[in-house]
Order: C-alpha cells, then sequence, then structure tokens
C-alpha cells in the first residue's frame, strides 16, 4: 500500500502561502538595494559602480537584460526595478551642481537613470561658506 499522508504543519502551510518573486524566492527574503550618491566624487564612483553591476548582470546601458544573460537571476531584483519597458537602476543622484549629474546623464549608461532620480540644486557649492 500507500503511505499514509503526513499532516502538515503551521511552517508548511506558512511556507505554501508565502508570496514569492517571479524568480521563485519568497519575497521576504529578497533584499533591496537603494544607492544614494552625493556630490561629485560619489555620483562618479556610484556610476562606476552602476557599470560594474549592469556587466555582472547582462544588462545594457538602455536597461536591457542581453540575450545571453540567465533571465531567472533572482538578484537581479536586489539593484534594479524591471519595467514593462527597461531595467532600472535603483539609484538617487545628489549633487549641488547641476554639471556633475549632467555629465552622467550625457555619458554611456546615462539613459540608465530614471529622470526623476537625478536631485541637483541651482546655485551650486562653490563659496558656499561665505554665504553663512
Amino acid at each position: 500500500g500507500r503511505p499514509a499522508p503526513r499532516p502538515s504543519t503551521r511552517a508548511q502551510e506558512q511556507a505554501a502561502s508565502t508570496p514569492r518573486t517571479p524568480s521563485g524566492i519568497p519575497a521576504a527574503a529578497m533584499r533591496e538595494i537603494i544607492s544614494l550618491q552625493a556630490g561629485q566624487c560619489g555620483n562618479q564612483i556610484g556610476t562606476a559602480f552602476w557599470e560594474s553591476v549592469c556587466l555582472e548582470h547582462g544588462v545594457d546601458s538602455e536597461g536591457q537584460q542581453d540575450d545571453a544573460a540567465d533571465r531567472s537571476q533572482p538578484r537581479l531584483q536586489v539593484y534594479f526595478n524591471q519595467t514593462r519597458q527597461r531595467i532600472v537602476p535603483r539609484a538617487i543622484l545628489i549633487d549641488l551642481e547641476t554639471g556633475p549629474v549632467d555629465m552622467i546623464r550625457a555619458s554611456r549608461y546615462g539613459r540608465l537613470f530614471h529622470p526623476d532620480n537625478c536631485v541637483t540644486g541651482t546655485t551650486g557649492a562653490g563659496n558656499n561658506w561665505a554665504k553663512g
């Protein structure tokens, strides 16, 4: 005969009802990293970081995943938000001057960043010690 079915435990019931990501990982186990890049140096280092992460995960400068990349990469969602059209880094770029952020947006990976996530000042940081 067949073995009798084992009674389910509360933990098994909870595991079965736990929401999961598209890649099958329990949603509670997912981590999301938000990159906060401040100032010229922070933005330059942050941009180099995003270029590295894109290469690692097979994301091109337009926010599209390469055909050769493993589309089931569960950790892609740690760094990126996925929209219908493209993949966008979870990053906020901040600077008192518009120049450094404008340079990033004009660079190879500049279109990757969402424009609403670029925060710049209007007066700049030059001689701000004298402004009291």
